[in-house]
């Protein structure tokens, strides 16, 4: 359907815009999360702050705190920068999950990562983009 490309294009576009506006304004941040205003926290236990925490020490570059969509991610700065050169690139290709999964496929061996999942919040937005449960 022409709409739901159009959607995911613009969503993939607005992911680089937000990245890059990130790194500017918070230039000492070593750590940044994207949140769509439609995420809602679902943790029964623990603080948000120590969870996030938790995840990031764990965490090689990239952590998805959604294990369904791309609208709660962590992602370390450096590996960020990179990514959004290559995001840029390909916006108007791939979905921003997509985008994600095929830079992390095109890392060398030695540094892929495995995708680190943490299922700490759900899409609660009335609009799905894949039809997948929040």
């Amino acid at each position: 359907e022409p709409r739901r490309v159009y959607w995911r294009t613009k969503e993939s576009a607005d992911f680089v815009f937000a990245a890059r506006s990130a790194l500017y304004h918070y230039r000492a941040a070593k750590w940044l999360i994207f949140l769509e205003d439609d995420m809602l926290f679902t943790r029964r236990t623990g603080k948000l702050a120590d969870l996030i925490k938790q995840a990031r020490d764990e965490s090689t570059g990239v952590t998805w705190l959604n294990p369904a969509v791309s609208k709660a991610v962590l992602m370390q700065r450096q590996y960020l920068e990179s990514f959004t050169g290559y995001a840029a690139l390909r916006y108007d290709f791939y979905p921003i999950d997509w985008l994600i999964d095929t830079f992390e496929d095109s890392l060398d061996t030695s540094t892929r990562r495995k995708r680190r999942v943490v299922s700490m919040f759900k899409h609660i937005g009335h609009v799905r983009s894949l039809n997948l449960r929040p």
